[in-house]
């Protein structure tokens, strides 16, 4: 395929799915909704957004088969049988790796543009979204384990109760040893399905999500010296990249 048939390709997507938002058969079903002119449209991320962030639009035009066409809507180049996607709740457009590094590089410049801040400030405020997102998975994570831990400690109470009681009930010794037998043979059953999971023990999950949160809140209190850090690995990983293709270069010439 060419680099004007991939054009070609991008450029159709783009009218394709602006003539069919625009249509009457559309706006008979959403009356209010926008016109989109497709020589407007600069970058086809801009149309991507409009179609991911509304389910009404999304569903319209995948039902007419116009989203996912067999090419990337990005570069126009065809698409392997393992693609990349862009999407959000299931809403997803299908695209080569570099149709994905694009749109990554397009939000990136439109948060720089409108934002005014700098290359670094992006990279902070999307480690730092990154970050409290682990943050939040793992403080869910141990809002579940401690109720489960407060759970057992209360059903433990209870047996621990149920015990005593038998004690003071006028029956037979072997009818007490019974009741007690059955009570801690239902709290080992308990201890056991939902006191170990993945080889660790309910101590062991809580301790861990714990440790992951205090990582994590550290990482966070330390995003300059992060940033850094991988800005010099870059570096260095681009410096050796050139200095192999260098190499390369001097073999085959010689």
């Amino acid at each position: 395929m060419t680099e004007n048939q991939k054009k070609e390709n991008v450029k159709k997507w783009i009218k394709d799915i602006c003539d069919s938002l625009n249509s009457n058969e559309y706006k008979d079903i959403y009356p209010d909704s926008d016109n989109y002119n497709y020589q407007e449209i600069k970058h086809p991320k801009e149309l991507i957004d409009i179609i991911i962030i509304n389910s009404s639009k999304f569903n319209f035009l995948n039902k007419k088969g116009l989203i996912n066409k067999g090419f990337c809507p990005i570069t126009g180049e065809v698409l392997n049988k393992f693609p990349m996607q862009w999407g959000m709740y299931g809403r997803n457009v299908f695209m080569s790796n570099e149709g994905v590094e694009s749109c990554q590089k397009y939000d990136r410049d439109t948060y720089l543009e409108l934002s005014g801040h700098t290359e670094e400030g992006y990279e902070a405020t999307i480690l730092a979204k990154e970050i409290i997102k682990d943050i939040n998975k793992y403080k869910t994570e141990l809002g579940k384990e401690l109720t489960l831990n407060y759970l057992l400690i209360f059903i433990k109470l209870l047996a621990f109760s149920g015990i005593i009681g038998a004690f003071f009930i006028h029956t037979s010794g072997w009818v007490i040893i019974g009741k007690i037998f059955l009570i801690l043979f239902l709290v080992i059953i308990l201890l056991v399905k939902f006191g170990k999971k993945n080889g660790q023990t309910l101590k062991q999950r809580i301790e861990m999500l714990e440790l992951g949160i205090r990582v994590n809140e550290r990482k966070l209190n330390n995003l300059p010296e992060i940033i850094n850090k991988e800005k010099q690995e870059k570096a260095a990983l681009e410096a050796n990249k050139q200095k192999m293709n260098g190499l390369l270069d001097d073999i085959n010439d010689y």
